[in-house]
Parts: C-alpha cells; sequence; structure tokens
C-alpha cells in the first residue's frame, strides 16, 4: 500500500472508529482498523508556529503510559506565565503528519492567530488516547451515577468494561499537571486552566465541571457525545427509550452536582449529520440543567448547532476559533 493510500485508510478507519455506535437508538458496526492499544504518534510532531516538546509513551502510574505533546507558543509571545489547556485525543491536534489518523487540527496556527487577536496567548498539553480504554476513560460517571442497573449494564458492556474516567483524571490532575507546572512556566490556578475534547472526549470538559471543578475553568466539547455509550453498542436488549432515561440523568446529575457559574465557561458543539444527528436531546438536556443552575446562555456556557456538520474533525477545526475566544476571553 503506498504512503497516501495508507494515509487515506488511516483517515476511514478513524472515521468508523469515532461514528461508531454510542447513540440513541443506534446499532454500532464493529470498529474496523482500531489500534489495539495505545495511539502513538507516528513520528515527532512538527508546528508552523511555536514550539513542540514531544513526550513520546509517558511513564504514568493511574493509567496506561501514552503519548503526550506539548505546544508553547513563539518565544516572543511568552512574555510571563501560561494558561494551559488540557486537549484529549491530543495525537491528532497539530500536524497531520505525525497523526495515526493523517488529520490534524492545526490548533498550532489557531492559537497563534488567536494570540494576535488579544485571546491567550496559552500552552497545550494534548494527551493521546488508549484506543482500548479510551470508552472507558472518556466518560460521564457523575452522570451513569443516576442510571437504573439496566443502563448501568448496558453502558459497561458498550465500553467495554467498567468506568476508568476517574482514573484518566487522576493523572492529569496528579501526575501530569504537576509536571507540566514544574517544569514550564504556567499559570497553575484553576481559572487558567482549561480542557478540550471531541466525541467521547467531548464529555470530559463537562466532567471536569462536575468532579473536578476546583482544577479546571471550562471546557468545549465538539460533537461532544452526551449519550454516553461507548462504541460496542450492539445489544438486543437495548431499551427503546433509553434515550429519554440518559436525558433525565444529565438533568438530575447537573442539577446536583454542577458548581454555580462562577467564570467557569462551557462551549458544546454538534451537527445535524450522521451521529451528531442522534445528540439533539442530550445536548438538550444539558442546557436545560445548566439553564436551571443560573448558567446564562452567551456568557457562561454555549450550545452551538453547525446545520450539515457530521462527526468529523473537519467541522470541529472550523469551530475552534470561536469556542476558544468564549472559553478563554467570554467573547
Amino acid at each position: 500500500m503506498t504512503a497516501k493510500k495508507q494515509a487515506k485508510q488511516q483517515q476511514l478507519n478513524r472515521r468508523h472508529l469515532l461514528m461508531a455506535g454510542g447513540a440513541t437508538g443506534l446499532a454500532a458496526p464493529a470498529l474496523i482498523g482500531a489500534p489495539a492499544n495505545a495511539m502513538p504518534l507516528t513520528q515527532e510532531p512538527k508546528v508552523e508556529k511555536g514550539e513542540i516538546i514531544y513526550l513520546p509513551m509517558f511513564d504514568a502510574k493511574a493509567v496506561t503510559a501514552r503519548d503526550v505533546v506539548i505546544w508553547l507558543p513563539p518565544e516572543e509571545m511568552r512574555t510571563g506565565p501560561l494558561p494551559v489547556i488540557y486537549v484529549n485525543d491530543g495525537e491528532a491536534i497539530f500536524d497531520a503528519n505525525a497523526s495515526p489518523y493523517g488529520t490534524s487540527w492545526e490548533m498550532d496556527l489557531i492559537l497563534h492567530m488567536l494570540a494576535h487577536q488579544g485571546v491567550g496567548p496559552v500552552m497545550v498539553v494534548g494527551i493521546a488516547a488508549d484506543a482500548e480504554r479510551r470508552s472507558r476513560e472518556y466518560n460521564l460517571p457523575t452522570v451513569a451515577a443516576y442510571f437504573d442497573d439496566v443502563l448501568g449494564d448496558l453502558l459497561n458492556r458498550s465500553c467495554g468494561g467498567e468506568n476508568l474516567t476517574g482514573d484518566y483524571f487522576d493523572f492529569i490532575i496528579n501526575e501530569l499537571k504537576p509536571y507540566v507546572d514544574a517544569n514550564f512556566d504556567t499559570l497553575p490556578d484553576r481559572d487558567n486552566t482549561y480542557m478540550i475534547g471531541a466525541s467521547m472526549g467531548g464529555m470530559l470538559p463537562l466532567e471536569a465541571q462536575l468532579s473536578h471543578a476546583d482544577v479546571f475553568a471550562g471546557g468545549i466539547g465538539m460533537s461532544a457525545h452526551l449519550v454516553l455509550f461507548g462504541p460496542g453498542l450492539q445489544f438486543s436488549d437495548y431499551p427503546a427509550d433509553a434515550g429519554a432515561r440518559v436525558e433525565a440523568a444529565l438533568r438530575e446529575a447537573l442539577v446536583a452536582h454542577l458548581p454555580a457559574p462562577n467564570g467557569n465557561r462551557l462551549y458544546f458543539q454538534r451537527g445535524t449529520v450522521d451521529l451528531d444527528a442522534l445528540y439533539g436531546g442530550s445536548h438538550t438536556a444539558t442546557a436545560e440543567a445548566l439553564l436551571r443552575k443560573g448558567y446564562n446562555f452567551g456568557q457562561d456556557f454555549k450550545m452551538v448547532i453547525d446545520k450539515g456538520a457530521s462527526h468529523y474533525d473537519t467541522f470541529w477545526k472550523l469551530r475552534l476559533p470561536e469556542a476558544l475566544r468564549f472559553m478563554i476571553n467570554g467573547a
């Protein structure tokens, strides 16, 4: 297979991985071409703007080892300590040639542009996923605690085992963040620490507010998979009313556990095609709970719908400048 055909196949594999199952009323196909373990970068990533520090297979105690990519803005922009954004699925955010999927968000170019517009500068810590554990680490355990036994069992089966999101946050908060703050000139306080994710990773900025609002000031969830179920949802006993039950759990959990709005900002995006077309109920339930907690739409949170957009990096990248402006500057 030529390098060009291999890159194309990697893109198709990733698209299939992201779109496989996990939505109300959708029977998922099996994953095709998904890596069996960690998703390492194919090479040290390169950027056009700023500087990359590549930490392959960063050693960890709470989770499996995985690649970490740290981006710093150009030196002339580093006039003081920097806010830090932690990004899930960090193997695909800078350099398409280094990504196992052949795609990239090109965050270096976006953040460089925004810094010239008064947003930031910031530094980024991209955390590569472990494909085998991804749907167990990227989830909403605070919401899942409000599931009945039937939904709880389905959730664990669809994700391939019991939830590991707590371990993932333990890794970020107690291992990775201390390393970053000790080795770089950061603003380590809660008001300058953020999280970004897409698809199942897009749930984690919400979980960060539910269980770790003392650490994270806000976040961005692109095509946020707020239906919770993982890619292995192929069960004949999936209830017809599961979507309504998930939405009820979202409302109850968010009202019970979200902190009062205090400068923390959440930005969620979804499309209307393919898997994203099935997110409407869960995103609406989340917005309703935020409003009940006193969050103001447009000030404390945004729920954006992109008509015609699907579950793919291209559409997330298009929305990223607006989302970052809102998360960092509230504009």
